[in-house]
C-alpha cells in the first residue's frame, strides 16, 4: 500500500506506524502558473500546471501508485483535499484502488484508525474541491487582473503593487486606524473621588458622573467635598461571580496568544505548529473548532485531579462549542497525549525541536488542560456612598478560588483589550460595608487625565478583528500578515502595525476604484458563499462566484497579465516549439484548446523517451 501525504516531516512517523511506503507531495505540486493568469476566461476553468521545482514528481507518483492500493492522506482541510483531488486525478487510472483518509493527529492509534476508516475517493465530499476552485480562481482573477491596473495608475516602484481579496480589507483596517490616530486631538478630562476607610481598610470611590470635561466643575466639586469628613453608605451589593475557563485553541486564538504572550508572529507560529503536528505532538493546527474528543477529556480530568486536587475538577466536563456548528466535526488544537505541564520540555526535546517549539507546545498544553478545570470564583462588592450631597461608586473584587487561573492567568489573547474603565478600582479589597455605615473620609481625589488615541493594531489584535468580521479563514491569517508587511503596506515597530505611505496610497486607489473589494460585509459574504459550496448547497456554484468577481474586475478596468515567455498560459515558448516540431495532431489540438494537462503529459513522455534512447 502507498500512503500519499503533503509534508515530508511526517514521512518517518507514518512509515513507522504503518510499515507502508509513504510519498510526500510537499504541498501543492500543481498550481496556477506564476507568470500567467492561468484561467480560461471563456470557460472560467483553472489551468493547473506542475511546479517547475519538482518536474519528476508526477511521474514518480504515478510509478509508485501503479497496480497498488493508495491512501490519500493530504491535510484534513479544504487545501489538503484539493491536493488529494489532484493526486487522485493523476493516479486513478493506474492504481488498483484510491481511498481518502484524514490524519488529525500523527499518532499510531490515530493513523491506523484513519486508514481503517478510509473512504473511496470518489465517494468523498468533492464539494470541498469546488470550494477550493472558487477561492483559487476568484483570488487569481482579483490579484492578476487588478494588480496591473493599480500598478499603472500608482506608478512603478521597486516593490510591486498588489491587490488581494483578503489582503485589501486588512490593509483598510490598518490604514484607517492610522488615519484615526493622525486626526486625533487629545483633550483633558477629570475624575473626582474620595478615599474612605473602615476598620483600617482603605478604598476608593469615584463620582457617579464619571468623566468631567471642565476643570472648574471638578474643582468646585472638590471644594464642596472638603467641607465633609465622613461619607455615608447608601447601598451595598455583594455577589460571588464565576469565571469560566477559555476554550482550547483554534487557529486564530493560537496565533493571537502566540503573538501577545510569546512575541511569535502568526506566520512563524504556523510553521512551529506544523512541526509539532508533523512530530505527532499536537492535533491538526488549522481548525475553527474548539471541541475536544470525550475520551481525551476523560484523561485530562484524571490528570487534573491528580496534579491539582479534586477542588480543581468541575463536577461534569466543561462544554466548549464553536460558533460554526460545522466546525465541531473536527477538534480544537491540543496535545496528542495527556501529561503534566512540567513534562512539556522533555517531550518536545525528544523530537529534536527548538526552544520556540517548546514554548508554543507548553502554551497549547496549558490552555487545553485549563479548559477543563474548575471555574475561578470572585467575591465582588459594589457600594454607593454619599458625601456632601454627591454620590460615589466603589467597586471591589477578591478572588476566593483561583480554579483554572492556577494554570492560565492570561486575561485575553488580544493585548489591546482594556481591563477596566477609568475610575474603576475593580480589584481593590473592600471592607465589610453595611447600609447606613458612617465612614471616615481620608482625602478627596482629583485626577487629570488625557484622552488617548485609539491603539494601533498588533498582529494579534488584527487577527482578532479579521476573525470577528468574518474575513479570512484559519489557513489565511498568517499569509495576510506576511503579505501586507512584505509588500511594505504595513511596518511592524515595537509589535505595533504602522501603515506606510504605500498602504495609504493603495487604500485611496481601492476606495476610488474597487470599493466592493474593501467592503467588510461583502468580503464576509464571499467567505460564507465558499462555505455554502463546501456544504453542498445546490443553490450555489463556484463558477457563479467567479463570474461575479470577473464582472466586478472588468468594471474596474481589470486586464490580464500576459507572460513574456509564452503565448499559451502554462507553456513556455520552448515547450511550444517542441510540440510544434515533434507533436502528433492530438497534442497540437490540445495546444489550441489550451488543454495544458494533456500537453504537459505528452512533454513528460516525449522527454522520458528521448532520455531512454541516449
Amino acid at each position: 500500500m502507498l500512503i500519499v501525504i503533503e509534508a515530508p516531516g511526517k514521512l518517518k512517523k507514518i512509515r513507522e506506524y504503518t510499515g507502508n511506503r509513504v510519498f510526500a507531495t510537499v504541498g501543492h505540486y500543481r498550481d496556477l502558473p506564476d507568470k500567467d493568469l492561468g484561467v480560461d476566461l471563456d470557460r472560467l476553468e483553472p489551468i493547473f500546471v506542475p511546479k517547475e521545482a519538482r518536474p519528476d514528481l508526477i511521474k514518480n507518483l504515478v510509478q509508485q501508485a501503479k497496480d497498488d492500493d493508495v491512501i490519500i492522506a493530504s491535510d484534513p482541510d479544504r487545501e489538503g483535499y484539493a491536493i488529494g483531488m489532484m493526486v487522485w486525478q493523476d493516479i486513478k487510472d493506474v492504481a488498483r484502488s484510491v481511498k481518502r483518509a484524514e490524519f488529525r493527529e500523527i499518532t499510531s492509534k490515530a493513523v491506523k484508525e484513519a486508514i481503517s476508516k478510509a473512504v473511496q475517493m470518489d465517494k468523498t465530499n468533492q464539494k470541498l474541491y469546488d470550494a477550493f476552485l472558487g477561492r483559487r480562481v476568484g483570488d487569481r482573477l482579483i490579484g492578476y487582473m487588478l494588480s496591473p491596473v493599480a500598478a499603472r495608475q500608482l506608478g512603478k516602484e521597486k516593490t510591486p503593487w498588489s491587490v488581494g481579496r483578503v489582503q485589501s480589507p486588512a490593509i483598510r483596517l490598518v490604514v484607517e486606524r492610522e488615519r484615526e490616530i493622525a486626526a486625533f486631538v487629545p483633550g483633558k478630562y477629570y475624575l473626582v473621588g474620595i478615599e474612605s476607610e473602615k476598620h483600617g481598610r482603605k478604598f476608593k470611590a469615584w463620582h457617579q458622573k464619571g468623566k468631567i470635561k471642565e476643570k472648574t466643575e471638578a474643582e468646585e466639586l472638590i471644594t464642596r467635598l472638603s467641607n465633609s469628613r465622613t461619607a455615608k453608605v447608601l447601598a451595598v451589593e455583594h455577589k460571588n461571580r464565576q469565571e469560566m475557563p477559555k476554550p482550547p485553541f483554534e487557529t486564530a486564538s493560537l496565533q493571537m496568544a502566540a503573538s501577545s504572550q510569546l512575541s511569535i508572529a502568526p506566520e512563524h507560529c504556523m510553521k512551529l505548529a506544523q512541526d509539532l503536528y508533523s512530530a505527532g505532538l499536537i492535533s491538526y493546527h488549522r481548525t475553527d473548532s474548539v471541541r475536544i474528543a470525550p475520551d481525551f477529556i476523560e484523561e485530562l480530568r484524571k490528570r487534573i485531579g491528580t496534579d491539582f486536587g479534586t477542588d480543581y475538577l468541575p463536577p461534569v466536563p466543561n462544554e466548549h462549542k464553536s460558533k460554526d456548528s460545522q466546525a465541531d466535526a473536527h477538534e480544537g488544537i491540543r496535545p496528542t497525549k495527556v501529561h503534566t505541564i512540567a513534562e512539556s520540555a522533555a517531550i518536545v526535546a525528544r523530537e529534536s525541536l527548538t526552544a520556540e517549539h517548546t514554548k508554543l507546545y507548553e502554551l497549547i498544553a496549558k490552555r487545553t488542560m485549563a479548559s477543563q478545570m474548575a471555574q475561578a470564583v470572585f467575591a465582588t462588592t459594589m457600594a454607593i456612598l454619599e458625601c456632601s450631597g454627591e454620590r460615589f461608586k466603589a467597586n471591589g473584587r477578591v478572588m476566593l478560588f483561583d480554579g483554572f487561573r492556577k494554570l492560565w492567568a492570561a486575561e485575553d489573547e488580544n493585548s489591546d483589550t482594556p481591563t477596566k474603565e477609568d475610575g474603576q478600582e475593580g480589584d481593590q479589597r473592600m471592607p465589610d460595608l453595611q447600609v447606613n455605615d458612617i465612614l471616615n473620609k481620608l482625602r478627596d481625589l482629583l485626577e487629570e487625565k488625557t484622552t488617548k488615541a485609539p491603539p494601533r493594531y498588533t498582529e494579534a489584535s488584527l487577527v482578532d478583528k479579521l476573525k470577528k468580521l468574518g474575513i479570512g479563514r484559519p489557513s489565511t491569517y498568517a499569509a495576510i500578515m506576511k503579505g501586507i508587511t512584505q509588500r511594505q503596506y504595513v511596518l511592524i515597530k515595537s509589535r505595533k502595525l504602522h501603515a506606510t505611505q504605500r498602504g495609504e496610497r493603495l487604500l485611496q486607489w481601492l476606495e476610488k476604484n474597487t470599493p466592493w473589494l474593501i467592503d467588510y460585509e461583502a468580503t464576509k459574504k464571499m467567505e460564507e458563499y465558499l462555505d455554502r459550496i463546501e456544504a453542498g448547497d445546490i443553490k450555489v456554484h463556484w463558477k457563479k462566484l467567479a463570474e461575479r468577481i470577473l464582472y466586478r474586475v472588468g468594471q474596474a478596468g481589470g486586464s490580464i497579465v500576459k507572460s513574456k515567455e509564452s503565448s499559451v498560459p502554462g507553456l513556455s515558448e520552448k515547450q511550444l516549439a517542441v510540440i510544434e516540431r515533434y507533436g502528433e495532431e492530438v497534442v497540437k489540438k490540445a495546444v489550441e484548446e489550451r488543454d495544458i494537462l494533456l500537453c504537459k503529459k505528452w512533454l513528460d513522455e516525449h522527454f522520458a523517451k528521448r532520455q531512454s534512447q541516449k
